[in-house]
């Protein structure tokens, strides 16, 4: 009977250990998508939003998007970027934050167009496909830019590297993004969703509660909604893997073991 009282006891503490480090395990995506096409300028192009997608059009020639954030992050933790975009006519993605050292403003095509994913850059000044040359590929989803290989073969886009290649990265990690620059080639078009600064890959529509530099406001966005924050500092809402609040899912753990290490406690008696 004590063996057993033992046993169920240590069972069920060993799995809601287990069950709490899950839920805390990897923190908030950032979101970086618009609170509204209305952030967004450009000169001689458009922008329109819904159901959280950015819908942009270039103008007659090459056209840069800009919108405010104007929010930090930790780069340390998030360190990777994500995006889901379908475009044509090329594009560059590009943030300008602050650092350890000063402002920087690394791009996609400049400080990651070596990835095989966005047509593999050159270093040749010669070579139109050169560094910070716009990226052609037509589609892409935030599940694309996870690692596989090495080299020019993973495609993690690993934003930390932007700052850690010159000691760049603030002792605390956090970086204040000021600005989003999109840039378009002549007539070309966007659809932009799911932009976030992630660990790993997962919606932020779904797991951050988001608050709007601009308009003073907190908003919970979930996917499909026409709401996104103008620059997000995040907090743990939902589970990324199913949308279910977290602390809905550690409980229900703690229950169900809590239940079960009844069970085996009391279901037995001495003979």
């Amino acid at each position: 009977m004590k063996l057993k009282k033992i046993l169920g006891i240590t069972l069920c503490a060993a799995m809601l250990s287990t069950a709490a480090l899950s839920a805390s395990a990897a923190p908030a995506p950032f979101n970086l998508m618009p609170a509204s096409a209305d952030k967004v300028t450009s000169e001689g192009g458009t922008a329109t939003m819904e159901n959280g997608v950015l819908s942009l059009k270039a103008g007659a020639a090459e056209t840069k998007f800009t919108y405010e954030v104007n929010q930090a992050f930790n780069v340390s933790e998030l360190s990777n970027m994500y995006f889901t975009l379908e475009q044509t006519g090329g594009f560059n993605i590009g943030l300008t934050t602050t650092a350890k050292n000063g402002d920087v403003s690394p791009s996609v095509s400049a400080d990651f167009g070596n990835k095989t994913i966005f047509g593999a850059k050159t270093d040749d000044k010669n070579d139109p496909n050169v560094f910070g040359s716009l990226i052609t590929t037509a589609s892409i989803k935030d599940s694309d830019l996870v690692g596989e290989g090495t080299g020019a073969d993973n495609s993690t886009v690993n934003w930390l590297g932007a700052y850690s290649w010159n000691d760049n990265v603030p002792a605390d990690g956090l970086v204040t993004v000021k600005t989003v620059t999109i840039t378009l080639g002549a007539n070309g078009t966007m659809k932009l969703s799911n932009f976030y600064m992630g660990a790993e890959v997962g919606a932020p529509a779904s797991d951050a509660t988001n608050t709007s530099a601009t308009a003073g406001t907190t908003t919970t966005t979930k996917a499909g909604d026409t709401t996104a924050a103008n620059g997000t500092t995040t907090t743990k809402k939902d589970n990324p893997k199913t949308g279910e609040s977290t602390a809905m899912v550690a409980g229900g753990v703690v229950l169900a073991l809590a239940a079960a290490g009844v069970v085996v406690l009391t279901t037995k008696k001495a003979k």
